[in-house]
């Protein structure tokens, strides 16, 4: 498929219509209206093409940037949210340990005290004789 636009004459200011693929720079021919000689141009389009084309791909790359900055941004502070949320599971948990610890020392002291309660007890000690039997 051929791509085909057009310019004006620079005598009459008539357009005169070419194929794209065909066009040279600087390219001179003949008008089809008034029969004097022109050089082709080509559209404005045309002409930037190379340079629209580079402009448009530095566009999108720095949109394509600035959203994966965004996104990177938004990763960070939920992981920041995540670790605070941990940090202070992790502080509770330490706490509970801390507890654990403290109960476990008391539970140890109360069985050291029952043992040498009951390391010089005799049964009379532990169980009374009652005055009567039964």
């Amino acid at each position: 498929m051929s791509i085909e636009t057009k310019c004006e004459c620079r005598h009459c200011g008539g357009h005169i219509k070419f194929e794209v693929e065909n066009y040279q720079a600087g390219m001179v021919v003949e008008c089809p209206h008034c029969g004097g000689k022109t050089a082709l141009r080509l559209p404005l389009f045309f002409e930037y093409a190379t340079h629209i084309r580079i402009a448009v791909f530095i566009v999108l790359f720095i949109v394509a940037a600035i959203a994966i900055q965004s996104h990177f941004k938004t990763l960070n502070e939920q992981f920041d949210r995540t670790a605070a949320q941990a940090q202070k599971g992790y502080g509770n948990m330490g706490k509970a340990m801390e507890d654990a610890k403290k109960k476990a020392a008391e539970a140890t002291a109360d069985l050291a005290e029952w043992n040498k309660k009951l390391s010089g007890a005799t049964n009379e000690t532990i169980i009374p004789q009652s005055s009567t039997n039964h």
